[in-house]
């Protein structure tokens, strides 16, 4: 767009019965304005004493997003805020607010999560097949990012006196797991519980890539196995 051109436009020239038209359309209509998709998830930063934008006018903008079908809307308040943020943790707000959505969205899943993930259960498959060629010495064994325990079930129906602990950050997918299995809630961006120290045996089947720190966590995980263990990452 040649913005120097635009102010060499006639206006005589415009349209005026078709701008208004178009105005109307845009701004005097009873219907919701579609703005955004239904399932956006939409973060706000509001600050409560605003210099420049007047409370009404957020009032009425965050209204008018609601009307649009927006459900999953978060307002965040600011204190002390004028127009500029000033000594605020933004990134800290903004990254606890996606953190929440995405545990949230994996809670939603994990109901029927069964049904789309036909790619997962075959390298589950794979998995338990490596296993099988491995000598693993006694110790503990943990399926990180276990869902709702496609691997550590396979790896538990081939090897029927072995307990595999399931770790998960998402408490509706642990819950989804088999009656009676070793659970353990946790977040592995924070690298591994303690319960998960000196294992012989770790797996991880499509869960890495979700991480902040893959790498890190990989390290991690490689660091925290007993002398002879073996990783298994997919």
């Amino acid at each position: 767009l040649n913005f120097k051109n635009l102010l060499n436009i006639n206006l005589k020239l415009i349209n005026r019965s078709l701008l208004l038209t178009d105005f109307d359309k845009l701004f005097i209509t009873d219907k919701p304005k579609k703005l955004f998709s239904d399932d956006i998830n939409l973060l706000i930063l509001k600050s409560q004493k605003d210099m420049i934008v007047k409370e009404e006018a957020s009032n009425d903008f965050i209204k008018m997003l609601r009307q649009s079908e927006i459900s999953k809307i978060k307002i965040i308040e600011l204190e002390n805020q004028g127009h500029v943020t000033n000594q605020i943790k933004l990134f800290e707000i903004v990254k606890n607010w996606l953190d929440e959505w995405h545990e949230t969205n994996f809670d939603n899943a994990a109901n029927h999560y069964s049904y789309h993930s036909s790619i997962q259960k075959h390298f589950c498959y794979e998995i338990v097949l490596l296993i099988e060629k491995l000598s693993i010495k006694n110790g503990k064994w943990f399926d990180l990012g276990s869902g709702i325990g496609f691997l550590a079930d396979e790896i538990e129906k081939q090897f029927p006196k072995k307990n595999v602990c399931r770790i998960d950050f998402s408490k509706k997918m642990l819950i989804n797991n088999k009656k009676n299995s070793k659970t353990i809630l946790w977040d592995l961006n924070k690298g591994l519980p303690i319960e998960a120290s000196r294992s012989t045996l770790l797996v991880s089947n499509f869960c890495l890539h979700w991480l902040i720190e893959p790498k890190l966590a990989l390290k991690d995980w490689f660091f925290k196995l007993d002398e002879g263990g073996f990783l298994i990452v997919c």
